[in-house]
């Protein structure tokens, strides 16, 4: 989720370092994702997830799987 300032938030489950959080434990609630700023969209698959900043800038993590 992105909030209206830009900000990224993630849930859910984490195994493979998907939710950007810097470790490899499941979420059940939102946490921010820090050190990433005025996003414009992200996206997220089963191993991985990305985000696009508002200058254009691409963000990924998770497994290169």
């Amino acid at each position: 989720m992105i909030t209206s300032s830009g900000r990224l938030f993630t849930t859910g489950l984490n195994d493979r370092g998907q939710l950007g959080n810097g470790h490899t434990e499941s979420e059940s609630i939102f946490r921010e994702v820090m050190g990433l700023k005025s996003l414009n969209m992200a996206a997220a698959g089963y191993w991985h997830s990305a985000a696009v900043s508002k200058c254009g800038r691409v963000y990924t993590w998770g497994c290169n799987k």
